[in-house]
Parts: structure tokens; C-alpha cells; sequence
């Protein structure tokens, strides 16, 4: 507040000699009062600097929510590979069951590749062995 109403210069380069706030605050006014060039190359970078935070911000929020999203499709994947009904796992997780039903085919095909059945049921297991254990269900 004594920035503001300080009346004289004097005043102001004591306050700026107390605190470094207020020193910053005056070399900031000093550098804009030079010119109206100055002071809407200074406005144009701040705007600037206020688009760049706020883009950067966005972008944080939207990796976070594409995390969020391939955790739960790989949570969907493993739960699937469990046997368990794909309803079910839509409200577990925060798929739509669309979604879900979207993964099955991937989970299938791996497991009839034997890639991650070997995980679950230690060899590669028959396409019959995988019905009858109810690790997949009927393909729609």
C-alpha cells in the first residue's frame, strides 16, 4: 500500500531499498513509463506468458485423463483375461460396455496366440480348453 501512496521518487527508492517486492514493482514501472511501444511489447508478452500456462495446463489435464483411460483399458484387458463378465467390469472400471465389448477380441487373439494365457495357465491352452475354463467368453 505505501507503494501507491508514496508522492515522491525519493520516497519510493527508500521503500525499494526496504523491501526487493517493491523494488521489482518500481524498475517495472520506470521500464514501462519509457515509451507506449515499450508498454505494449510488455502486455503482449505477458498475455503471452498467460496462454502459454494455461495451454500447458490443458495439455497436463489431458495426459493425465489419456492415463487414466489406458488404465483402465489395460485393468478392462487383465479382468477379461480373469473370465470376468464384461458388464460387470464396464462398472468397475469406468468403461461403457461398448468399450469393453471393444477389448475382447484383443484379449482372445492374445490368448489364443498363447501370449498371455502362458501368464494364467502356465502352457498354451486349446481353443476348447479356453471355452470349458470360461477365460473368454462367447465371441459376439
Amino acid at each position: 500500500m505505501l507503494f501507491l501512496t508514496t508522492q515522491t521518487h525519493e520516497g519510493l527508492e527508500g521503500l525499494a531499498m526496504q523491501e526487493p517486492a517493491i523494488k521489482k514493482a518500481l524498475t517495472t514501472l520506470e521500464f514501462l513509463s519509457q515509451d507506449a511501444r515499450t508498454r505494449q511489447l510488455y502486455e503482449e508478452r505477458q498475455k503471452s506468458l498467460m496462454t502459454y500456462t494455461a495451454d500447458m495446463e490443458g495439455a497436463r489435464e489431458e495426459g493425465r485423463e489419456q492415463g487414466r483411460h489406458e488404465g483402465a483399458v489395460d485393468t478392462a484387458r487383465k479382468m477379461l483375461m480373469a473370465g470376468m463378465d464384461a458388464s460387470q467390469i464396464a462398472d468397475l472400471v469406468d468403461l461403457s460396455l461398448d468399450a469393453v465389448k471393444a477389448i475382447r477380441p484383443s484379449v482372445t487373439a492374445a490368448m489364443l496366440n498363447g501370449y498371455e494365457s502362458r501368464q494364467i495357465i502356465g502352457k498354451r491352452p486349446s481353443l476348447l480348453t479356453l471355452f470349458i475354463s470360461r477365460k473368454i467368453g462367447p465371441l459376439d
